[in-house]
């Protein structure tokens, strides 16, 4: 009896020393291991709170829920008022603790302007070092639960809801899907096994999913070796935003500018790729997808074709480049003596070399801002001025671009509405295309 009682005293010590030992050498927590006692006093700055220092020690024998957050964070916030109506319902059973790393002035300063007032009312650890260091992250919003002192699981804030909730309180089958932060610099969904392989080496990579991964932020990453761009990373992004990034690099090969009005798409549902503004308030997670693709070195001259014709192969849809027949508008110079009319037509609001005339910018300018949006024309603007000039005019008074052409012929500038035989990229269902898996025509 007594080598048992030793043996349970000695398991008990050597948790409490490894949970230390993790507290002290930053080691970040796995689900199942202990939190750190030292964690449970540790005072932990607060804002909104009677007290500036809080511990977690009150919160013990709760279900503690550690919600990361941060002002920049939309998510964050719009998931405040849900987490104070679940804390109220569980009538003590819960805490629900916001936690996030930035400082007090930055915190409070929020809370003071229009957007923050309506939330300043949220208890919250402030510049947090200590709780971040046991659990990593690189996407928020980003919970830890605990319970029993133990790290139970981990997850984004989407998914604390009464029932998730009370799964846990009852010791129910928990329906959570836990996130565990991936590391986006190592090819994404890999093994990390891999890296135990000493002799192999990864020559190239393709990985396509299609919905949400939760265990990753949206954007994008380089790939490279050597020096060398081999491929990128897409996570958690429409298609249409991946198809863009894909044009702008191909049609850079032939000196050409790609926008979005250089886009034709011919599917039967247009919004299964894209965002509807007028039609939705926020992006379904079933048309995001995560697109990894590294190419060999010595293949990456054709790197752009290739993450093309990949996602084509594994997508519904086919995105090809091929020159069209369009209408535009070219931005041509006026010959001499021809601007008269233009001149002459009534009086001109913006004078050139004038400082209220509105801010100074160039043609190549003018082509951006023209074709970054449809406010002044839907057609795509392309320049055959063979000029570049400083103009000075007030670009935002104008929604019309045959308006804009009375200030323009100050600059001996006109834009023309023409055909033009124009490199598009056609985006269209993979059932009603002849070029399915082929790549993209190369743009001459």
């Amino acid at each position: 009896m007594k080598n048992k009682l030793n043996r349970g005293f000695l398991s008990l010590v050597f948790t409490l020393v490894a949970a230390n030992a993790a507290w002290s050498q930053n080691k970040s927590l796995k689900i199942g291991e202990p939190i750190p006692e030292s964690l449970w006093t540790t005072p932990l700055e607060a804002v909104n709170h009677p007290q500036k220092t809080i511990t977690l020690a009150p919160d013990k024998d709760r279900l503690i829920l550690i919600d990361f957050w941060a002002t920049w964070c939309s998510s964050c916030l719009t998931n405040f008022p849900k987490m104070e109506e679940l804390q109220q319902k569980m009538d003590g059973k819960i805490r629900i603790l916001p936690v996030t790393d930035q400082d007090r002035e930055t915190v409070q300063k929020f809370f003071t302007s229009k957007n923050g007032q309506k939330y300043s009312h949220i208890r919250s650890v402030i510049a947090d070092k200590k709780i971040k260091q046991l659990f990593p992250h690189n996407a928020i919003p980003y919970v830890i639960w605990i319970q029993d002192g133990k790290v139970i699981n981990t997850t984004d804030g989407e998914q604390v809801t009464e029932q998730s909730l009370t799964e846990i309180l009852e010791g129910q089958k928990s329906s959570l899907q836990t996130v565990i932060p991936m590391d986006r610099s190592r090819p994404f969904m890999l093994s990390e096994n891999f890296g135990l392989e000493k002799e192999a080496v990864l020559e190239s990579y393709s990985m396509i999913t299609h919905g949400r991964v939760r265990a990753s932020p949206p954007g994008m990453v380089y790939r490279s070796k050597d020096g060398t761009i081999t491929g990128r990373l897409f996570s958690n992004m429409l298609l249409m935003n991946i198809y863009r990034v894909i044009g702008i690099e191909l049609f850079r090969k032939s000196n050409d500018n790609f926008n979005s009005k250089r886009i034709v798409n011919l599917l039967k549902n247009p919004d299964a790729i894209s965002f509807n503004t007028e039609k939705e308030t926020e992006i379904a997670n079933e048309k995001l997808y995560s697109f990894d693709f590294i190419s060999p070195v010595s293949e990456v001259g054709t790197l752009y074709e290739d993450m093309l014709k990949a996602l084509n192969k594994a997508t519904p849809y086919v995105a090809s480049i091929r020159t069209e027949a369009v209408k535009c508008l070219v931005l041509q110079k006026i010959p001499s003596g021809n601007s008269t009319a233009l001149k002459n037509s009534g009086p001109v609001k913006n004078m050139p070399n004038s400082s209220a005339a509105g801010k100074k910018f160039t043609t190549t300018d003018l082509l951006r801002n023209l074709n970054a949006n449809s406010r002044v024309t839907p057609l795509p603007v392309i320049d055959q001025s063979g000029t570049e000039q400083n103009l000075r005019i007030d670009f935002s008074a104008y929604s019309d671009w045959n308006a804009l052409n009375k200030p323009l012929s100050e600059y001996n500038l006109s834009l023309v509405e023409t055909e033009c035989h124009l490199p598009m990229m056609i985006i269209e269902d993979k059932t009603q295309s002849t070029n399915q898996v082929n790549p993209p025509n190369q743009l001459n």
